[in-house]
């Protein structure tokens, strides 16, 4: 197996055309005049480069190979070409250029492709000056001759016989067919005339790369081949082992070919290959590795959201790209250079190139601002202006297309969850992108954006993910000050762990880190949400930050702070002057929130004495803020349980006085100021339990003790409605339902048996006693009796005397 694979690899390097999965290495020099880029491998495939919107566009006939750019920009710096990336085609390499210059462009014999950047404009009949999304129809008779300055120099234009490195191998029915079809295509090659620019000199030539020579002559090419049966055979096992030795998964073990020395034959002219159309798309590899299986940078159909929406490529996301690791002064001035040009038009290149470096240092504000000053279109940079929107903390505006891209598999997903407004449980979120995505990101963009991502994945629930977020950062060398320990305590604190998180909080809270101020305001929240007390160092603590921070963009949330934590110390006195002395006119959306929260606190937990100092100095605020209805019932609520009538009815309002609940309250003042028929009248729409009891009480007072007993009974109150029974007389109800003294009273006098119907008793019926008349005796249990009845009368007058304190 080991020689066969020699042998192949041996005819791979003799043929030097690129196979499925195969990595075109890309090297490039810095010249005077001019930028210098090479594919080493590439041109025995065909190969066109043309004008796109953006620059250059490199596009080979085959596109199932992958560019190692890892040194693209080594040697090279980025003032003509700004950028190189794949494109989104496959088998295309994209070039970015940012200044005023013109493409040139030569395939060396060794199968080299050189593509030079010149300053200047191009020849007016230049034809890598052709846009490439609109081809002119190819020629379908022979190449005619080509006026000056192009020679007449033939140069072969080669078929290869493996039609272009795929067989039709899925359409065979079995192996014996696919190694021996019946109808073998024949082998064709076709000659035509090419151009050769008349002012490329020898010294242009690229420096490193093996000579050049003509292509005149099939056998300089390519290897006799005995069959074309054959030839497509090896063709398709060398396809796939050389897939899998550039996945590492097969080691060729060979010895170093026998070459020969190319000589660099020295010549006026290069030979430049003409523009192509575009290749034909190869149908789909059926053979396919674990690598294949796994890489992120397989063909794949194009993503889209659940929506339909289609996700934006890796490339429009691409900041660790955009910059390299040079001070940020110096790249800044490279790019500021070639802004303007001749004429003194801007170069939309350069001006993208210049606001997508900004974004890369995380200078959101500068990126746009230089998008602004040269009016580039705002659609079409749209993607800038949202990246720098969200490096600023900021969500980007309408239409914010990036939110609903948080399911796409590319690195959009990050992006459009730090764009959502509310990435709650319910949005779906691609978090093997996001992770992914982030940990590409330079670690000074991870710093800054980690702490925020990571909160809105917790907000989505993905403590997981947050987890994940957290470690991409850990993990990169270099200090990184307490954000660890913020991210592992907003995890701790949505694992529902708050004591381990408040701890972490509270240590970076008492440090002078940056981080310390957020650390305060979260560990008060944190307990304040749990409704435990602040102490009085973490209060004292956010007094001292809000007025030193008090016009930072922390000063409202450090105010708010101090003062809900005093509210929790009940030092309520302090808490409201601390509001009086922060709050302004008209007061902002922070103070009403906090105001409302403080009075929630004030009726809740405040004793009697500090709510009623509190209420006659403070409640112009309830106007001031426009407390909302459920408030100002509460606060009613509690005026009307304390006797102030008058003040409950003012503090409601309108708004609240129309509900339910207002009504019940304002019913309540009615009968406090002993105004049953008003007290009626605001129920008089209402049903249930509640109010039935509202309606028996204003029935009690007003002297309808039938209605009121009735109204007890309905509300679920028997006793009451047996009082109220015995006060209406009817003592068969109060005998059954009323109080027990009441029963027992009515029992030991026996007017419930009266009120049976039975015989009026006379006393001696209820006394036991059979002693003779005029004994002690008897004497004693008379007096034992009278002793009983007056108890008895006792009672009966006090449910008497009740009742009549109602009316």
């Amino acid at each position: 197996m080991s020689k066969a694979i020699a042998i192949l690899a041996i005819m791979a390097g003799v043929w030097g055309f690129p196979g499925y999965g195969e990595t075109l290495r890309l090297r490039s020099g810095e010249h005077d005049g001019f930028s210098r880029i090479a594919l080493d491998n590439a041109a025995p495939s065909g190969w066109t480069l043309g004008r796109t919107k953006d620059g250059y566009e490199l596009r080979l006939s085959h596109s199932d190979v992958f560019f190692d750019l890892a040194n693209a920009f080594r040697a090279m710096p980025r003032t003509r070409i700004m950028d190189i990336a794949p494109a989104r085609r496959g088998g295309a390499l994209a070039l970015s250029v940012g200044c005023v210059c013109h493409a040139r462009a030569f395939a060396t014999a060794e199968g080299t492709i050189v593509i030079d950047i010149r300053d200047g404009p191009p020849a007016a009949d230049s034809p890598f000056e052709k846009y490439l999304d609109k081809p002119e129809p190819a020629s379908t008779g022979p190449a005619g001759p080509l006026p000056p300055p192009y020679s007449d120099m033939p140069v072969l234009m080669v078929q290869p016989a493996i039609e272009s490195n795929r067989m039709r191998l899925s359409n065979s029915p079995g192996p014996r067919h696919r190694l021996f079809p019946p109808s073998p295509p024949e082998t064709t090659t076709k000659t035509a005339k090419t151009f050769v620019p008349h002012d490329v000199s020898e010294r242009e030539s690229l420096q490193g790369l093996p000579g050049e020579t003509n292509l005149t002559s099939p056998a300089q090419f390519l290897p006799s081949l005995p069959d074309t049966r054959v030839a497509e055979a090896e063709a398709e096992l060398l396809r796939q082992l050389s897939r899998a030795a550039s996945q590492g998964l097969v080691e060729a073990d060979i010895e170093p070919p026998i070459g020969t020395t190319h000589s660099h034959r020295k010549r006026d002219q290069s030979v430049a290959v003409p523009a192509l159309p575009d290749p034909v798309a190869s149908p789909i590899s059926h053979i396919e590795t674990s690598v294949d299986r796994d890489s992120l940078t397989g063909k794949r159909p194009v993503p889209v959201t659940a929506n339909g929406l289609v996700c934006p490529v890796d490339a429009d996301f691409a900041l660790s790209a955009w910059g390299d690791d040079r001070p940020a002064a110096e790249q800044i001035a490279d790019l500021r250079r070639p802004l303007v040009g001749e004429f003194d038009r801007p170069s939309t290149n350069a001006v993208t190139a210049l606001a997508r470096l900004y974004l890369f240092f995380g200078f959101g504000a500068e990126s746009r601002a230089v998008l602004r000053a040269f009016s580039l279109d705002a659609d079409a940079n749209s993607r800038i202006s949202d990246i720098a929107a969200i490096l600023d903390g900021d969500i980007p505006g309408p239409p914010n297309s990036l939110a609903g891209m948080t399911d796409c598999d590319t690195a959009a997903a990050l992006w459009a969850v730090l764009a959502h407004p509310d990435p709650g449980p319910s949005t779906t979120i691609n978090h093997g992108a996001v992770i992914r995505a982030f940990s590409a990101l330079p670690l000074h963009l991870r710093k800054a954006l980690g702490p925020a991502l990571s909160d809105r994945l917790l907000l989505n629930g993905a403590t997981d993910a947050a987890r994940a977020i957290r470690d991409a950062i850990a993990r990169a060398p270099g200090p990184k000050g307490e954000i660890l320990s913020m991210m592992d305590a907003r995890i701790s604190l949505a694992r529902g762990d708050a004591a381990g998180g408040e701890a972490l909080l509270d240590r970076v809270a008492d440090t002078n880190d940056p981080a310390s101020v957020e650390a305060l305001i979260l560990t008060i929240g944190s307990r304040l949400d749990r409704g435990e007390a602040i102490s009085a160092r973490l209060a004292d603590n956010a007094a001292a930050l809000a007025f030193e921070l008090q016009d930072e963009t922390m000063g409202p949330t450090l105010h708010r702070m101090h003062i809900l934590a005093r509210a929790s110390l009940r030092d309520y006195a302090r808490a409201f002057a601390a509001y009086g002395r922060w709050v302004s006119t008209p007061p902002t959306a922070a103070q009403v929130e906090t105001v409302r929260a403080l009075w929630a606190s004030l009726v809740e937990f405040a004793d009697d004495t500090s709510f009623l100092d509190t209420f006659f100095q403070r409640r112009a605020d309830l106007d001031q803020v426009n407390a909302e209805p459920e408030l100002r019932l509460d606060i009613a609520a509690r005026l009307v349980a304390m006797g102030f009538s008058e003040e409950a009815r003012q503090t409601l309002g309108q708004e609240a006085a129309d509900t339910e609940r207002g009504k019940q309250i304002l019913a309540a003042a009615a009968l406090a100021e002993f105004d049953p028929l008003g007290a009626m009248a605001q129920i008089a729409d209402l049903e249930g339990p509640e109010n039935e009891l509202v309606r028996a009480q204003a029935l009690a007072m007003n002297g309808d003790h039938h209605g009121a007993a009735t109204a007890f009974a309905a509300a679920g109150h028997p006793e009451d409605a047996g009082a109220e029974a015995w006060r209406a007389g009817d003592l068969r109800t109060a005998s059954v339902s009323g109080p027990g003294p009441l029963r027992a009273a009515l029992a030991a006098m026996g007017l419930a048996k009266t009120d049976l119907g039975g015989a009026n008793p006379s006393i001696s019926d209820f006394s036991e006693n059979t002693d003779p008349p005029g004994t002690l005796a008897a004497a004693r249990a008379l007096v034992e009796r009278s002793r009983q009845l007056r108890g008895a009368l006792g009672t009966l007058l006090q449910v008497a005397d009740a009742g009549s304190g109602q009316e």
